[in-house]
């Protein structure tokens, strides 16, 4: 039985896309059962926005987390998603979303979502197409078929509970995947386009966040051959060989110090295996 859904919105500077966001959230179909939104130390309008809202709905939350100022690629966002999840007792609900706060969701979306959900127990992580705006009109972003996008993550309860939560690394959101699956768990993306008004690497320098997330693929249990072949294809898709070679030399800065990794050996080889899979279609 789904009990319904907790929404968390981890939230830094957001006041120009969440008035967009939250209508689109109280315009649902299926509304969610709580909508946690977390103001991580932002010094703009969007603590106003949000507490307007919460007068108008009684499901709307505000939280304030007095985090560091400014963003941190992967980690700052989920240790104020945990943080948000710290006032709420898990049990009352069957799904978790994170959802970020600059998306303008489908009247339907969360409909779907449960849809999913109710229609297949193996599932364990669903979401929706990222679109994102580029010339003069709105495009689909790339996006592996067994991929959900860090903007809109919806677990289902327990597997959000086998995966031991989100870890706040760079690379949580693919890290997460690979738990579920190694577990047993499903992955479905939704037919639905999702407008992203940010593109996600907007806000960092492109060859400081290649050397971090680099880093995270060793740190995250990637082998050194698909460090290769990853660096190869940044460098081809962006043109840009710069970018492919300062991920590969983050990637080794943790190769070289054998640094501990945040996933055991078996979920490791796991994680190698699937992507060799993808690769070599066997």
């Amino acid at each position: 039985m789904i009990k319904g859904t907790l929404v968390i919105v981890p939230v830094y500077n957001e006041e120009k896309f969440l008035t967009c966001f939250l209508n689109s959230i109280v315009s649902q179909t299926i509304l969610p059962l709580s909508v946690i939104l977390v103001d991580d130390n932002s010094t703009d309008n969007s603590a106003a926005i949000i507490k307007g809202f919460e007068t108008k709905y009684t499901f709307i939350k505000y939280v304030y987390n007095a985090s560091g100022v400014g963003k941190v690629q992967g980690k700052k966002v989920i240790h104020a998603f945990n943080y948000g999840l710290s006032f709420v007792d898990l049990s009352k609900y069957s799904i978790i979303s994170k959802i970020d706060a600059d998306l303008e969701l489908p009247c339907n979306y969360f409909e779907m979502v449960l849809d999913c959900f109710s229609s297949d127990s193996t599932i364990g992580i669903v979401g929706g197409r990222i679109i994102e705006f580029h010339g003069e009109q709105w495009v689909s972003t790339n996006q592996a078929n067994y991929h959900i996008r860090g903007a809109l993550k919806s677990y289902r309860v327990s597997c959000f509970q086998d995966i031991g939560g989100l870890m706040p690394v760079l690379g949580w959101d693919g890290l997460d995947e690979m738990k579920a699956m190694y577990l047993g768990w499903g992955t479905k993306i939704v037919e639905l386009d999702v407008k992203h008004f940010r593109p996600a690497a907007s806000d960092y320098n492109s060859l400081d966040l290649a050397y971090n997330v680099g880093r995270s693929n060793y740190l995250n249990g990637g082998n050194l051959f698909l460090a290769f072949v990853r660096s190869f294809i940044k460098s081809v898709r962006s043109n840009n060989l710069l970018l492919g070679y300062t991920f590969f030399k983050g990637y080794f800065s943790e190769y070289s110090k054998s640094s501990p990794k945040y996933v055991d050996d078996q979920l490791a080889s796991f994680i190698n295996k699937f992507h060799l899979k993808r690769i070599f279609k066997f």
